[in-house]
């Protein structure tokens, strides 16, 4: 048993077991101890169960990264969003070191431009040109959005950044990640497929 946040809901279980049985030794009472952090914040304001996200993403990230991740890479990654849900500067400073803030700005998109096709190109190639593990993070991160598509009508821009930014560079990182991206954004842009799913959650 860990001190620190309880474990109520069946992903940070999940994680959690993931984090004990890790290749590379991760300070579980500190992860802990962020999630209890992050849980004092009204992020439900935003959508509910808003955690959840980041608690996929990073199990994602510690089942695929070709290193092992250290605890800064996975507070990293469970805070990724901090910036957009306004809190980041109020999380406490013993978790969010300066190089995590700065993985954080960088992967932080200014809505107000992400429609700019010469800013969305800076952006993503900004990303890429810092490494290798932060853009398979972002595409991590873009995948897990994916799999709600299914239920959203979508503008083009949002399949546009997935084909035309994500999907060449992981090509490269991970052509099997690359494919398996590809294969999921068909199946959830198929119209048949959008009206069977939805005609299933209304039941």
């Amino acid at each position: 048993n860990h001190t620190g946040v309880p474990r109520e809901s069946r992903m940070e279980k999940a994680l959690f077991a993931e984090l004990d049985a890790y290749q590379s030794r991760i300070d579980i009472e500190r992860i802990s101890l962020l999630l209890a952090h992050l849980k004092g914040f009204d992020f439900d304001r935003i959508y509910p169960r808003y955690l959840n996200h980041p608690i996929r993403v990073t199990a994602s990230w510690l089942r695929t990264s070709p290193v092992p991740l250290a605890t800064e890479d996975v507070i990293f990654s469970l805070s990724h969003n901090a910036k957009e849900a306004g809190v980041l500067d109020r999380l406490d400073a013993a978790f969010i070191s300066p190089e995590i803030r700065s993985r954080i700005e960088t992967l932080t998109i200014d809505r107000s431009r992400e429609k700019d096709v010469s800013y969305r190109h800076s952006f993503y190639r900004l990303i890429q040109s810092h490494s290798d593990a932060l853009f398979l993070f972002k595409c991590l991160d873009k995948l897990d959005n994916t799999f709600w598509w299914v239920m959203s009508d979508l503008e083009e821009y949002h399949v546009a950044v997935v084909e035309q930014e994500v999907l060449p560079v992981m090509n490269r990182i991970d052509p099997r990640l690359s494919a398996y991206f590809s294969r999921l954004l068909k199946h959830v842009l198929n119209p048949s497929i959008k009206k069977r799913y939805r005609q299933t959650q209304s039941v």
